[in-house]
């Protein structure tokens, strides 16, 4: 199967993918330090994020899913050529990023044992979340794929 057609689209993808996935990454880190950021507090963050105030982000959590998007970032920018463990990686973050785009955050959240989640996050997830994850996935896809270029 043939990948990107152009260098151009290659290059869009691994712009879009490299900056999207970092900017999560980054976010998961600085909810790491405590910061409510962009929220205005944990409980308006928890709503948001995780479905439902009673729940909280645990440090670990965050820099569990942060840590490991830097690292997809900057695989799926370009970082450590066109084989091997950097392609794998890009393949990985499609995948995940794709799987969630379709499962969507209600399964996700089950998943996670977080229960059902509340409206505000359902809406989010409806206009923000799934369709950030579908347009990253795609990226990271395109991105791996720039290797099978003939």
């Amino acid at each position: 199967m043939k990948s990107p057609s152009s260098p151009r689209l290659l290059r869009s993808a691994r712009i879009v993918a490299g900056a999207g996935i970092g900017a999560v990454g980054l976010l998961h880190l600085v909810w790491a330090t405590g910061s409510s950021w962009p929220s205005r507090d944990a409980d308006a963050l928890a709503e948001a994020v995780l479905g439902g105030s009673a729940v909280r982000m645990p440090a670990s959590a965050c820099v569990v899913v942060g840590a490991p998007a830097l690292v997809a970032a900057a695989a799926t920018a370009g970082a450590g050529g066109e084989r091997g463990l950097a392609r794998l990686t890009r393949y990985a973050a499609a995948g995940a990023l794709l799987g969630r785009a379709a499962a969507g955050g209600v399964v996700a959240a089950r998943m996670l044992g977080l229960g059902n989640p509340g409206t505000r996050f359902q809406r989010l997830d409806a206009i923000v979340y799934r369709p950030l994850c579908l347009l990253l996935g795609v990226a990271a896809l395109v991105s791996a794929r720039g290797a099978d270029r003939a």
